[in-house]
């Protein structure tokens, strides 16, 4: 959706994906935080960050950062668990194409 028209996700729009879970499915709301300029261990990249928060008791909150030089493929996940438990994955490296 990002790559086919970014201009349709401007900071503050938002957007629903059907996310399946291990019980269910369910529809989460995804905000478009705006452009963010990140240093990762596989070097700086311009990036689009999008936020999913809880919106029930246990839920977990999701921060994406979405690089157009990786073609809109995350470049930085963190997915946080209501205790402030989380997992953050950041981009190492981009292996060359044959």
């Amino acid at each position: 959706m990002l790559a086919g028209n970014p201009g349709h996700f401007p900071a503050g729009a938002s957007f629903l994906v059907q996310v399946v879970g291990p019980r269910a499915a369910d529809i989460w709301v995804i905000g478009v935080v705006g452009e963010e300029r990140l240093t990762l261990p596989g070097g700086e990249l311009a990036t689009l960050k999008l936020v999913r928060n809880p919106s029930r008791e246990f839920d977990q909150r999701l921060e994406l950062w979405m690089s157009p030089s990786l073609g809109y493929l995350p470049a930085r996940l963190r997915i946080t668990e209501t205790n402030g438990d989380y997992v953050d994955q950041k981009w190492l490296a981009t292996e060359p194409q044959p």
